[in-house]
C-alpha cells in the first residue's frame, strides 16, 4: 500500500498490542492510544498506554473474572439464566464443543475493583497537540454500547471509522445488543462496512467496521486506507480475512488474551 494516509488509532481491550489487521499493516499506523487496566502509564514514541478500563463513566467499578483457574473477565456477568433458559435452541448454534463448555467457562471465580474512565475524558487529559485519532477498536466481550456512550465527543468529533464486536444474543447481563449498537452508531453518521460472520459461542457475535463519509479529502484518504486495511468493499464484505498463519497467530493469542488487565479466556 503505497502513498496512503497514516492512521492514529484507539486501541480498547487489547493487551498484546494491534490486532489483526492492523498488526499486518503497522507501517500504516501513526499514533496508537492503547488501554491495558494492570500496565504502566506511559508515552513513548508514537505509542502511548492509559492503564484505565474504558466504560461509560468515571469511577471505580466491580470487575467479574469466570472460569476454569480465573480465565475469563468482564464488567458485565455473563446472563447464565437467559442462557439456561434457551438452551436446547442455543447449543445447536456455532461451536458443539463451544456450547457444551460455556456454563463450566462462565462460572465466577471472584470480583475486583477496576478504576473506569470514559474515552473522552482520557481524551482531554492528553497534551493539546495530541494527533486526532481516526479510528477506534473496541473488543471488551460485551461492552461496546458503554465504551460508546462514554465517547460521544470523540464520535462526533474526531472518529471516521470503528471495529466493533456486537452480539446479537445476551449473553451477558445488562448488554446492549448489535440492533441497538447499529442504530445509535448510525443516528452519529457511521455506516456498517463490513463485517466477519458470526462466531464464538452460540455463533453469538461478530466483529463489524463502521465508517463515516468524509467532509474533506484528507478524511476520504483515511477511509480509503481503513477499507483497504480490511479488505471491505460495501456493507456486506467479509473483513479481516486470514491467512492460515494469520489464523494460527489469532488462535494462539485468543487463549491467552488480557481484558482490562486481568487474564481471560473468550467466552
Amino acid at each position: 500500500m503505497r502513498n496512503t494516509a497514516r492512521i492514529n488509532v484507539i486501541d480498547i481491550g487489547s493487551a498484546g498490542g494491534l490486532e489483526y489487521p492492523w498488526s499486518k499493516y503497522k507501517a500504516l499506523v501513526g499514533t496508537t492510544l492503547s488501554f491495558e487496566p494492570n500496565g504502566e502509564h506511559f508515552s513513548r514514541g508514537n505509542l502511548i498506554q492509559s492503564n484505565m478500563a474504558i466504560w461509560d463513566r468515571d469511577g471505580e467499578a466491580d470487575f467479574f473474572i469466570y472460569g476454569e483457574d480465573g480465565m475469563g473477565s468482564s464488567l458485565l456477568m455473563p446472563n447464565l439464566v437467559w442462557v439456561k433458559e434457551n438452551y436446547e435452541w442455543l447449543r445447536t448454534q456455532g461451536n458443539p464443543q463451544l456450547a457444551a463448555t460455556f456454563v463450566q467457562r462462565a462460572q465466577l471465580q471472584g470480583t475486583v475493583k477496576r478504576q473506569i474512565r470514559k474515552l473522552d475524558t482520557v481524551l482531554t487529559e492528553l497534551p493539546p497537540n495530541r494527533p486526532r485519532f481516526h479510528f477506534l477498536k473496541s473488543d471488551t466481550q460485551s461492552g461496546e454500547w458503554f465504551v460508546l456512550d462514554g465517547a460521544r465527543r470523540y464520535l462526533a468529533q474526531e472518529c471516521l471509522g470503528i471495529e466493533l464486536e456486537c452480539f446479537r444474543y445476551p449473553l451477558y447481563e445488562g448488554i446492549k445488543l448489535e440492533g441497538e449498537v447499529f442504530g445509535h452508531l448510525g443516528e452519529l453518521g457511521f455506516k456498517r462496512w463490513g463485517w466477519t460472520g458470526y462466531q464464538a459461542s452460540f455463533a453469538s457475535q461478530a466483529d463489524y467496521l463502521f465508517l463515516k463519509t468524509p467532509s474533506t479529502e484528507e478524511e476520504g484518504g483515511i477511509i480509503s486506507t481503513i477499507k483497504r486495511v480490511y479488505g471491505a468493499d460495501g456493507p456486506n464484505s467479509i473483513i479481516k480475512n486470514k491467512t492460515p498463519f494469520d489464523r494460527l497467530l489469532g488462535r494462539l493469542k485468543s487463549n491467552l488474551t488480557w481484558h482490562s488487565g486481568v487474564l481471560s479466556r473468550r467466552i
